[in-house]
């Protein structure tokens, strides 16, 4: 399973620091091929082109795992990557609560978060969009096995 986190605290000198930090293996479907965690690690590495980020990447016997900062004065669009990247993440959870768990620990918590829902086509449908992408993406998943979630092959 995947592990997001996001913690938002002051430094002493009052600084802003934004980290997430994001761990672990999906296992939706075999390493390659695994759509859960390709769509986990892109969103990560949106944020690697922020102008101010720290970025370390590590390979630890769970999976690999990977932490971005963000501290100080920071780009507008650095936030907006941050921002992205927390929704992203929180999205894919909600969606495969068995192979990725997201959380929140700032203080703001899910608050601050930008609905993406709203961008969909179909918004306002009362969900019928959704239901049809759902319907959509079980046909793909019968027609390509390594979409389909582990316990299905």
């Amino acid at each position: 399973m995947i592990h997001a986190e996001y913690v938002e605290f002051d430094k002493p000198t009052g600084a802003r620091v934004r980290r997430l930090e994001v761990f672990g293996h999906a296992d939706y479907a075999p390493r390659g091929q695994d759509i859960v965690c390709a769509g986990a690690s892109m969103l990560v590495y949106v944020l690697a082109d922020c102008d101010e980020a720290e970025c370390c990447a590590y390979n630890e016997p769970t999976g690999p795992r990977v932490s971005v900062k963000l501290t100080g004065s920071i780009f507008p669009t650095d936030l907006t990557a941050m921002e992205f990247a927390k929704t992203g993440l929180a999205l894919l959870a909600e969606r495969y609560p068995e192979n990725i768990h997201y959380e929140d620990k700032s203080k703001d918590g899910q608050e601050k978060m930008v609905n993406l829902q709203l961008f969909a086509e179909g918004c306002g449908d009362g969900g019928a969009a959704a239901a049809a992408a759902s319907a959509a993406d079980a046909a793909q998943a019968v027609q390509e096995p390594a979409l389909r979630p582990a316990e299905e092959r």
